[in-house]
């Protein structure tokens, strides 16, 4: 990946070398951009096959650089699930919905007698069953589940964007079902409301 021509001065990291850090993160699992910093600097041997030279890339510049990626990344993404589907790879006719929440890294806000800010200050505070009180973030994601799995529509939100509320703007995502019968859109008792039921059957699905 060559970066294209930009005004003022230029990367002090190219684009492909933050992208294979962003790829040791994942692959070591680790839940912060302060932590793949701190990782960098204690495994060297890593950080030079990433491309990195004595000077490791710091948290701020990771958090630059990574959020002017979000844009074309989410877009290369649906690029590629979109030929995909045109080559009959991936099949709409069964989608599923869901949403999972997300611990925000670091310590939550307290209050009382002794407050203290969150590490966080973005997340909000949200509730499931399975997970209880989280502070956090919430994934809303919509997937295919014939013949094969793959994401199809996804939006994040803090952890008290309610599921409900997602689903209009996930199915925007989406195309219409265009096939003889009915397309079938699965998700849990939380999106069972007459509501939801008519977005989907705007999109030619029935949700169930």
């Amino acid at each position: 990946m060559i970066d294209p021509p930009r005004r003022g001065r230029p990367y002090t990291y190219p684009t492909v070398v933050i992208l294979k850090c962003g790829l040791v993160m994942v692959y070591h699992r680790l839940t912060s951009l302060r932590s793949l910093e701190r990782f960098l600097h204690q495994q060297p041997e890593v950080a030079q096959a990433c491309g990195v030279g004595a000077r490791i890339p710091s948290y701020r510049t990771f958090c630059r650089r990574f959020h002017m990626l979000e844009a074309p990344a989410w877009a290369a993404a649906r690029q590629l699930i979109g030929t995909l589907a045109r080559r009959r790879w991936l099949r709409w006719s069964l989608l599923v919905i869901d949403g999972s929440l997300l611990a925000a890294h670091g310590r939550p806000p307290r209050t009382g007698t002794r407050p203290r800010p969150p590490t966080d200050p973005d997340a909000s505070w949200g509730y499931s069953p399975s997970d209880g009180w989280v502070w956090g973030y919430r994934l809303h994601g919509m997937i295919t589940a014939d013949r094969a799995t793959a994401p199809v529509a996804w939006r994040t939100t803090t952890a008290t964007g309610h599921e409900t509320q997602q689903v209009a703007p996930l199915l925007r995502q989406t195309p219409r079902w265009r096939g003889r019968r009915r397309g079938w859109l699965v998700g849990d008792g939380t999106y069972d409301s007459e509501r939801l039921v008519a977005l989907a059957a705007r999109k030619r699905r029935r949700l169930v």
